[in-house]
């Protein structure tokens, strides 16, 4: 059988164009998700957190609203960072899941920075349910679930916090 070269990209050509149009859209829709999540973390203050040989970017909550309102309404924590809780005193301060969309690890530090309490794969739907830990903290760490189990992290562990300046 015998085909003729020009009929052939005719037929291509159509298909060609439906795979770019596709790949431009979805690439922008990525783009555009990942520029909304990053300004939507952008006007926290940040701060190094180093847990054993990872370094995450600490997301600061150090006022009541920022504390009380956390990763509520995010869509997701990107990779490598975390939302950091410093409160003024050591308490057994509570954490909720209130508004959330993604289950998250969350490590109670103490004066000192050795976890005092951890809870692993915290899900949205426990809300109402305040998690708290069975002694004063100084500090909250809301990681990606599943850093707790990753790392090997156990109560005692030292997580140091490093000002970033950024």
């Amino acid at each position: 059988m015998y085909l003729k070269r020009n009929s052939t990209k005719k037929k291509l050509l159509p298909l060609i164009q439906a795979v770019v149009i596709l790949a431009i859209v979805v690439g922008g829709i990525w783009l555009w998700s990942f520029v909304r999540v990053y300004f939507s973390y952008s006007s926290y203050t940040k701060e190094h957190v180093l847990i054993k040989s990872s370094v995450l970017v600490g997301y600061i909550a150090d006022t009541e609203a920022e504390r009380t309102k956390g990763l509520s309404g995010k869509k997701y924590l990107p990779l490598n960072t975390a939302m950091l809780f410093k409160f003024d005193k050591p308490d057994t301060h509570g954490i909720w899941m209130k508004d959330m969309f993604f289950p998250i690890d969350i490590i109670w530090l103490d004066k000192n920075n050795e976890i005092v309490n951890l809870i692993s794969n915290a899900e949205p739907s426990s809300y109402p349910h305040v998690f708290y830990p069975p002694e004063k903290a100084l500090y909250v760490l809301e990681v990606r679930s599943g850093l707790i189990k990753d790392k090997g992290l156990k109560l005692g562990d030292e997580i140091l916090l490093e000002k970033n300046n950024s």
